[in-house]
């Protein structure tokens, strides 16, 4: 099993105006790497990586297969939209950054879930599939706490 990798890295090129290729509007970032490896990473139009801006911090995961953004840094966050629109639902802003905050702590859970796989099921040192899921989900909870 391959061991997911967190990357840091840069907004190189920041998501142009989508495109067809077939399956729908696809957009793309360039991500430069602190080794100064360069990833592309493509989404919908309706993606966190529509809201990058050149220069932005990033974090990544590599799946072994994939790259995925994984987590914005509060600075990249302008504001917190408006949580109720007018008529007493949640505001389509509010909606969106509900589902973004969803999706990128569900990157961060599957990297620490792979992560404990990796360190402690594959290595033989923990046994029990459940003993894995609870290691995944303290590190998910120190991983929030350090952000």
């Amino acid at each position: 099993m391959a061991t997911a990798t967190l990357i840091q890295g840069k907004v190189k090129y920041a998501a142009g105006t989508p495109k067809d290729f077939g399956h729908g509007d696809r957009i793309n970032i360039l991500v430069t790497t602190s080794n100064g490896d360069e990833i592309k990473l493509w989404g919908k139009p309706t993606d966190a990586i529509a809201n990058l801006k050149r220069g932005e911090s990033v974090q990544v995961i590599f799946d072994g297969k994939n790259h995925k953004l994984i987590e914005l840094d509060s600075e990249q966050v302008e504001s917190k939209p408006e949580p109720v629109a007018k008529d007493g639902t949640l505001s389509p802003d509010r909606k969106r950054a509900i589902a973004m905050s969803i999706n990128q702590n569900a990157d961060l859970l599957a990297f620490c879930l792979q992560t404990s796989k990796a360190k402690f099921l594959d290595t033989g040192l923990i046994e029990s599939e459940d003993s894995v899921r609870s290691l995944a989900t303290t590190l998910f909870i120190q991983a929030q706490k350090s952000l």
